[in-house]
């Protein structure tokens, strides 16, 4: 069980330090950009800081998949989520280790499995994590 919440709290690390490495571009290009490098960095985005349309700023995912500034905040906040459901979920000091108090459940229970499935193709992945 140990093993399943300290995989899915280093993914969420890694998935939290990629997002803001992009958000910290995304607010660097805004800063630099000027009426004559528009055209030079892509499609429409919206300011991060603002909300209001500021021209052609965007980032790029771990997987390639663009995404502008403000999809970054709200990567923030689901990271922040998956946290809170993971403490949710996983036993405490205490506790059986090898129940959810929540669900009520074995552990790992379906919620920790669920949340680990986006990330069935890391090499840390344990297949018998795989909701059933």
């Amino acid at each position: 069980m140990d093993d399943l919440v300290d995989f899915l709290l280093e993914r969420l690390a890694d998935d939290e330090e990629y997002a803001r490495t992009m958000l910290d571009v995304g607010q660097r290009r805004a800063a630099a950009m000027t009426p004559d490098n528009f055209a030079d960095m892509g499609g429409l985005a919206i300011d991060i800081l603002t909300d209001q349309k500021v021209g052609p700023v965007l980032a790029k995912w771990g997987d390639g998949h663009v995404l502008p500034p403000n999809d970054l905040n709200r990567a923030m906040a689901e990271i922040d989520t998956k946290r809170l459901n993971i403490d949710l979920h996983s036993a405490k000091p205490g506790q059986h280790p090898d129940f959810c108090w929540h669900d009520k459940h074995e552990l790992p229970c379906p919620t920790l499995r669920l949340l680990a499935l986006p990330y069935a193709d890391h090499a840390g992945y344990n297949p018998a994590w795989k909701p059933v």
